[in-house]
């Protein structure tokens, strides 16, 4: 995707609670039906997704999984140059809130891939919740 995949983040971004591994955050049991509906958005989560789904584990080698790196930007502002940058720090991590939020309905822990990329947001997170 031209846009490295930010519109489907977007659009998978308000259920992703169809595919948190911690069961507080999982909402697929109250919400099957329209989890149903985005079951594509799951390539977004970690394979673990399918165990619950098939009953069967998923062999994933250490190679299938790549560390998830975080946004250069988001390290400068935030972790780099934070004393300096904390506003574009603060706006940059506007979209990735819900990966910090205890807030069930609110939460998109489930996006690993997401949710790593802007892992260096947790210091203004951690402040505030």
């Amino acid at each position: 995707a031209e846009d490295d995949g930010e519109a489907c983040k977007r659009l998978c971004k308000p259920q992703s609670c169809c595919f948190a591994e911690h069961a507080m955050f999982n909402c697929r049991e109250e919400q099957e039906d329209l989890c149903k509906e985005f079951d594509p958005c799951k390539t977004l989560y970690t394979s673990q997704t399918s165990v619950a789904e098939t009953g069967q584990k998923e062999e994933v080698s250490s190679a299938a999984q790549p560390k998830i790196e975080p946004k250069a930007e988001v390290v400068e502002a935030c972790d780099t140059n934070f004393a300096t940058m904390a506003d574009k720090c603060h706006t940059l991590c506007e979209d990735a809130k819900c990966c910090f939020t205890n807030d069930v309905a609110q939460s998109c822990q489930g996006m690993k891939s997401f949710c790593g990329e802007y892992a260096p947001c947790k210091h203004i997170y951690n402040e505030t919740t």
